[in-house]
């Protein structure tokens, strides 16, 4: 248990990186508000000194901040995909999930594919298409089937492994059974439903942000347990149903309707790496009830390549923690905690996914 380095990770819920050199500070990287947050603020994030402090130790050098950003855009001048690869072989990263509906992280597939030392795979938003008609005010039955061809064309030419569903920044993950529209909250969950009827017939999980996230959320709206009325009508069986990024900070409820419904997975990007004091605790929460073969890593890393590196970093450290104090205490035994490890950090994806 104690030489864990080596052990395969696979990033369950990612965004693209940056394919070229660039000129942002690391600091702009490492906040999800989307309004315009002063340097000092950002700086003064137990985050912040979490990723010079891990940098460092890669880098083999003091951890001071000057010298470690200096040392940072040496290397990533001199030899961009060199640093990269060296970034994913410090925490043996092999395959990651990219959900691609993230404008703002937005790169060529060809490019970033080339660039990238992991295996790639991709996640389709779906609110890629019904923003837009919604937008433009589509009528619900038209809309319904603009849905299945623009998602079968999709998958016919994307292959995607997986739909994502980012309902709760919209109109909240309240989903009601509706027989007609009446605004957009109706709208949204008619085709959130669609959505989940698609899924079972492609036979792709449904991965549903339910959780914190950034600055224009709301968060009340975005407790798992909203999901329950959903989860007990017939628009949810057989479908397999990830709740991304572990409904954090309502952790112990999604582990809870994970313990409750076959159907349902936990995701625990995000909070790993982003909420530095929240990320053992929020593990403890979902192990408390959630079968140990249903929990997923993930970074939710963006921009930067080091999100997703340090997302893979803090995930290695804080498993391990919990585990061995599992191990300690009698709780398990350390051949059941080697086999929670290596099933959290890439095999249960694979299963789920059906990635060969």
């Amino acid at each position: 248990m104690n030489d864990l380095k080596d052990v395969p990770v696979l990033d369950n819920h990612s965004h693209f990186f940056k394919t070229r050199p660039y000129d942002a500070p690391l600091w702009s990287s490492l906040t999800l508000s989307l309004n315009d947050m002063p340097e000092q603020q950002v700086k003064n994030t137990l985050l912040y000194h979490d990723m010079i402090a891990n940098l460092s130790s890669l880098f083999d050098m003091p951890a001071q901040e000057e010298i470690v950003l200096a040392e940072r855009r040496r290397r990533m001048d001199s030899d961009y995909p060199g640093y990269i690869r060296e970034l994913f072989t410090d925490v043996n990263l092999r395959w990651m999930l990219i959900d691609i509906g993230l404008a703002k992280s937005s790169v060529d597939f060809t490019e970033f594919e080339s660039i990238c030392p992991a295996s790639v795979s991709y996640v389709y938003r779906s609110e890629t298409l019904i923003d837009d008609l919604w937008k433009r005010q589509i009528p619900i039955d038209a809309a319904i089937d603009l849905l299945h061809k623009t998602i079968a064309d999709v998958y016919s030419s994307l292959h995607f492994v997986a739909i994502k569903s980012i309902i709760g920044y919209r109109t909240g993950l309240r989903i009601e059974p509706h027989k007609k529209v009446t605004g957009e909250k109706s709208y949204r969950d008619i085709l959130f439903k669609e959505t989940a009827g698609i899924c079972r017939e492609l036979n792709v999980p449904f991965h549903v942000h339910a959780a914190f996230g950034e600055s224009n959320l709301d968060l009340r709206e975005n407790n798992p347990l909203h999901l329950k009325d959903f989860l007990d009508s017939s628009d949810a069986e057989g479908l397999k149903l990830v709740l991304i990024h572990g409904g954090y900070p309502y952790t112990f409820e999604a582990g809870y309707l994970a313990a409750m419904y076959p159907g349902i997975y936990v995701d625990i990007s995000e909070f790993i790496p982003f909420a530095s004091m929240g990320m053992r605790r929020g593990v403890e929460d979902i192990l408390s009830m959630c079968p140990t073969n249903k929990i997923l890593y993930g970074s939710d890393g963006f921009d930067v390549p080091e999100t997703h590196w340090l997302g893979g970093r803090s995930a290695k450290e804080t498993l391990s923690v919990i585990i061995m104090s599992l191990v300690e205490r009698g709780k398990i035994t350390s051949k059941y905690g080697q086999l929670m490890y290596h099933d959290i950090l890439y095999r249960n994806s694979l299963t789920l996914h059906n990635i060969r």
